[in-house]
């Protein structure tokens, strides 16, 4: 049933001067269907303001009018849904321009420190526990940088074993291990009409070498793959291709991961296991499963019957599980570009319960909206995304205005102590 909101308080902005308030979980575990009303006026950057449903303190972190960073691009974004944009300790940010510039951010300022990489698909990753500390790749390169000497360390180069390779990636959507040990690349050589997959390798940045090919394992066939990752314990390999598989770091004992996914992220269950929790296309759940036993739990169903018969309105799903501090639960962000909300989790960021029929914490609306046409404001995807302590969400919104590939970052703070009020 919808809910009434009458009230014109309700949708106005109140911009703070602290991020300390009181919390009503009772609205965030509902299943009530709230509208989505975008102010008209955008925030000033730096300013903190409460979301007007669910009370959660949100402050816009970036504005890309400034021009400060310079940059060309029309906006600024976290990268992805699958990546902490901070570092250890909270005091940095690395945040992509919509042109594929790289700018690094005081975190404690909320002021840009200027563009810490150049135009190019770097996959910038920042080390667990060196706050100064980021990896990334240059190509062939696999690169460790100190942002406070502002100097780079060369780990890897490709071409020594691949004189053919052009680049060594994840292909965007993977991460090392949660403690930045273990590193999965693919290993590519690129012409102007192809790419061809070389070897798969895993690197140890504590050994400081390749620890295991793929294509030195019996009975190696390369397949296309969407990306791979490590998970995050660093115990396995994900290769997301149709159908993904799961490796054993060592390569070794593959297997098909049940499901047919659509957007998903790797994750820590409440005991510790690693999983995949992903939007399982054939079923029409988010699921979760584990790498370990391959079993398939059902998280929540997504109707995707029309609006008018309760089904969702805004279908696509981006999920983040970086938080290694609040293992059973994982974020998710959705998407879409109705001007009504027909389910609870149209436009809306929200936790979810790494249990079947997990429960839904949702926190605050994206205020972000794709276009109809097929030039879909990509974006305007949101790509939220959960920090490694479970302080923060980092998302990108364009503030409703479509067609023009804006957006910036803003942040939710999560209320204190959620985890301890939610566990069981």
């Amino acid at each position: 049933m919808k809910r009434s909101l009458g009230s014109a308080l309700l949708f106005s902005l109140t911009f703070l001067s602290s991020t300390c308030f009181s919390f009503d979980y009772t609205k965030g575990l509902s299943d009530e269907v709230f509208p989505i009303t975008i102010p008209t006026e955008l925030p000033p950057a730096g300013t903190t303001y409460k979301d007007p449903i669910f009370g959660t303190n949100i402050t816009r972190i970036t504005d890309i009018r400034d021009r400060n960073p310079s940059s060309k691009a029309d906006g600024i974004v976290n990268e992805y849904a699958r990546f902490d944009p901070q570092n250890a300790d909270g005091s940095l940010a690395i945040f992509r321009g919509t042109d594929a510039t790289w700018y690094l951010y005081d975190m404690k300022t909320l002021k840009s420190k200027g563009k810490i990489l150049k135009q190019g698909r770097y996959e910038p990753r920042w080390h667990a526990t060196d706050p100064e500390i980021f990896f990334y790749i240059d190509e062939n390169k696999f690169y460790r940088y100190n942002t406070k000497k502002r100097k780079r360390t060369l780990l890897y180069n490709a071409r020594k074993d691949y004189k053919n390779s052009s680049w060594i990636t994840t292909q965007g959507d993977g991460d090392s291990s949660s403690d930045s040990r273990y590193w999965a690349f693919m290993v590519v050589n690129y012409t102007n009409t192809s790419m061809t997959e070389l070897d798969r390798i895993i690197f140890d940045t504590e050994k400081g070498e390749i620890i295991a090919r793929y294509m030195d394992t019996p009975n190696a066939k390369i397949t296309d793959a969407y990306n791979v990752s490590m998970s995050m314990t660093g115990e396995y390999i994900v290769v997301e291709s149709t159908p993904a598989q799961v490796f054993n770091r060592d390569w070794s004992n593959v297997r098909t991961l049940p499901g047919v996914h659509g957007h998903g992220d790797l994750a820590i269950s409440k005991d510790g296991r690693d999983v995949l929790v992903t939007q399982d296309n054939s079923t029409d759940y988010v699921t979760m499963v584990y790498l370990d036993t391959l079993e398939e739990v059902n998280l929540m169903f997504i109707p995707f019957q029309p609006p008018e018969e309760g089904g969702v309105s805004y279908q696509g799903f981006h999920f983040s599980g970086n938080s290694v501090a609040t293992p059973g639960w994982v974020l998710v962000s959705t998407y879409g570009y109705s001007d009504t909300t027909s389910y609870w989790s149209d436009g809306t960021l929200f936790l979810l319960e790494l249990k079947e029929n997990g429960r839904h914490f949702r926190i605050a609306h994206t205020n972000a909206k794709t276009t109809k046409d097929g030039n879909k404001d990509y974006w305007a995807e949101a790509f939220a995304t959960i920090d490694r302590q479970g302080k923060y969400v980092f998302w990108g919104t364009n503030w409703g205005i479509t067609g023009k590939d804006y957006a910036d970052v803003y942040r939710v703070t999560l209320p204190e102590g959620w985890f301890e009020e939610l566990g069981e």
